[in-house]
């Protein structure tokens, strides 16, 4: 498992399991096979068929599902989308806008 709690200034791809405490701005893409759980806060979330997060910190631009295993626990502006055969899990505390 790889843990970072910097900033990331680019594009953050996740192919094995992440677990985020930091920044993310400009976004997160979870491949298939990767497994995400953020803490911090981040751009847009999108999560492919095949690959897994867990939302507990804030996602400023939205949460595109495209078919994978997607909870969410905190907060999400720009809403969540499911775009794929799957559809994602929202905790009744988490916030979405």
């Amino acid at each position: 498992m790889v843990e970072t709690n910097g900033v990331h200034n680019s594009l953050l791809m996740v192919a094995d399991h992440h677990e985020l405490r930091g920044m993310a701005p400009k976004g997160i893409k979870v491949v298939r096979g990767g497994h995400l759980d953020l803490h911090g806060t981040a751009g847009r979330v999108t999560i492919e068929e095949g690959a897994t997060a867990r939302i507990h910190g804030t996602v400023t631009d939205g949460v595109y599902n495209l078919g994978g295993d997607v909870e969410v626990y905190g907060t999400v502006r720009k809403g969540v989308h499911d775009l794929g055969g799957t559809v994602t899990v929202v905790d009744p505390g988490a916030v979405i806008v």
